[in-house]
């Protein structure tokens, strides 16, 4: 069903109070390194930090191993926790419930106006040997091929459009723009030029039929610069029918797009943006919404907040696969919570910037082995003995091991994946927020223009978790 505006300030409303309850936004600032600490020479839950309730931890210590999987599942996708106590219960029924409905749809689930529609999908010209050719994975076909159905619509039937996308990456979406029977004229910005080289490669190699014609440019992409240079884009087009797109800009670029967009003086410049990475952008950049300051004066996303946004448990469990995935990337969490237990435990303080990094993946299948890579990644040693060795950061500092027992741990570990599914259950919740403070955004600044909210991608089919798409229609 299309809701309006009236029907979104109503549900940023909701959202709101939701994630301005204590529990609510305790779980959002949980850290994951802050779940465990070492005392005595023995490791255990951090209940001082008071983010997750008493109950909730004692009933999760009452699972037996032979249920974790079980429960970590029913927790991540709304299964049957009957024994839950009724307050988890309820916490779980608010995620699910609150955010809009994100299924794919050819309807908008928000619109300023009635009566338009967005087409199943693009121009079948991604076929199997063009997708080989530019090395398109299945999902971003799948991606590009929406987009091209929703950028039709809202050109109407019109021949060589010229577009400009902004944050354009490797050029899959303006490289299927420049072909029948859009045909378009597509400048495609980017701020790095690696992906500009690699866009202009896969130019060459992708044995397009262009009809259109497509530049890359790299140039720097916040507020004023794209401000300018809509300006400079559409003045140059004079009457030519026109086009803004950007598909899956990353943090504050969709930010700074909207934020520019609003502004321009072009009155019937169309926009499609898919915006992602919400975890890149400052916790400065929400609200936007004069309305959702107005109804929320004291909510603000941290950057945990935003950190979480990004998750969604649900997808964790929609096959065999995403679920190792998911367990694999929980596992590390707990890892990495434990070894930071041990670091405190041990007087060592690491600078914030400091990362241990990407770790492969095999490094993660025993805690001795993710712990010695671990440390030697931070340059610290793993044992006394090693402490003097010279390509470590800090020589003659040995990292004591804090021994836990192998049924100790399993419990903890489990303990420290289901607070944090529990705690990515908010996901969907904060993201569904910021998407409706957008679509307001630009309903208050361009109330003679028709702006909409799509769920544009298969979120669980394709894994295009970030599927929503804000379009302004011309």
């Amino acid at each position: 069903m299309m809701e309006d505006v009236g029907a979104a300030k109503t549900s940023i409303e909701r959202l709101g109070r939701f994630l301005s309850q204590p529990l609510s936004a305790a779980l959002a600032r949980l850290a994951s390194n802050d779940v465990f600490e070492a005392c005595d020479g023995s490791l255990r839950l951090c209940e001082r930090k008071g983010a997750v309730p008493a109950g909730w931890l004692a009933w999760l210590r009452s699972v037996g191993p032979a249920d974790h999987e079980g429960t970590l599942r029913r927790l991540a996708t709304d299964g049957d926790l009957r024994s839950a106590p009724s307050s988890l219960i309820e916490y779980l029924s608010s995620c699910a419930s609150l955010p809009f409905d994100r299924s794919m749809s050819s309807t908008p689930r928000f619109a300023t106006r009635s009566g338009h529609l967005a087409t199943a999908s693009g121009p079948a010209t991604l076929g199997d040997d063009r997708r080989a050719a530019v090395g398109l994975s299945a999902k971003k076909a799948h991606e590009v091929e929406r987009c091209l159905g929703i950028i039709t619509s809202v050109l109407g039937d019109v021949e060589h459009p010229h577009v400009l996308d902004l944050g354009s990456g490797r050029g899959h979406l303006s490289r299927a723009l420049t072909e029948a029977p859009l045909g378009a004229h597509v400048l495609a910005i980017d701020g790095d030029a690696s992906q500009r080289d690699g866009a202009e490669h896969l130019d060459r190699v992708g044995r397009a039929k262009v009809t259109g014609s497509l530049q890359h440019r790299v140039q720097r992409l916040d507020e004023q610069a794209i401000g300018e240079l809509l300006e400079m884009w559409t003045s140059k087009q004079a009457d030519a029918a026109k086009l803004c797109i950007g598909l899956h800009a990353c943090g504050q670029l969709s930010v700074d797009i909207l934020r520019a967009f609003a502004a321009a003086t072009e009155p019937t410049l169309p926009l499609v943006l898919v915006p992602c990475c919400y975890n890149l952008m400052p916790s400065t950049s929400f609200p936007m919404a004069d309305a959702t300051k107005t109804a929320l004066p004291d909510l603000e996303l941290s950057r945990d907040a935003l950190m979480v946004a990004t998750q969604c448990p649900q997808h964790w469990a929609s096959s065999d696969a995403e679920w190792a995935r998911a367990r694999l990337a929980l596992r590390k969490l707990g890892y990495r919570a434990r070894l930071e237990a041990e670091l405190r435990n041990s007087g060592v303080t690491i600078a914030e910037e400091v990362r241990i990094g990407r770790l492969r993946d095999a490094v993660c299948a025993d805690w001795a082995t993710y712990r010695t890579a671990a440390l030697g990644k931070l340059g610290l040693a793993a044992t006394a003995s090693a402490g003097g060795a010279s390509d470590l950061q800090f020589p003659g500092v040995a990292v004591p091991p804090v021994v836990v027992e192998h049924a100790a741990w399993t419990e903890l570990a489990f303990v420290h994946a289901a607070v944090w599914t529990i705690r990515a259950r908010l996901g969907p919740v904060i993201e569904a927020m910021i998407a409706l403070d957008r679509f307001v955004f630009l309903a208050e600044r361009l109330p003679d223009r028709a702006v909409e909210v799509h769920a544009l991608f298969d979120r669980f089919g394709s894994g295009s978790l970030r599927n929503l798409a804000l379009v302004v229609r011309p």
